[in-house]
């Protein structure tokens, strides 16, 4: 059985996740390729941001900075 702290570490790694993934296919493609409009990518930074920082503060305190 999974402990609770098990689960804020994969949650909070699956959001990190998350949010590189965002980065990469929203920022980086959308400024490379220049098809997205600037509010699309303002929105992904936005998003990618918010998604990178729920992921930090789930994430168990003694995993934060390893």
């Amino acid at each position: 059985m999974l402990t609770d702290r098990t689960r804020r570490l994969e949650l909070g790694k699956m959001l990190l996740d998350v949010s590189k993934y965002v980065f990469t296919i929203v920022v980086i493609g959308g400024l490379a390729f220049g098809r997205l409009d600037d509010w699309v990518v303002a929105f992904g930074i936005i998003f990618f941001c918010a998604i990178m920082t729920l992921g930090v503060l789930i994430l168990p305190e003694e995993e934060k900075w390893e």
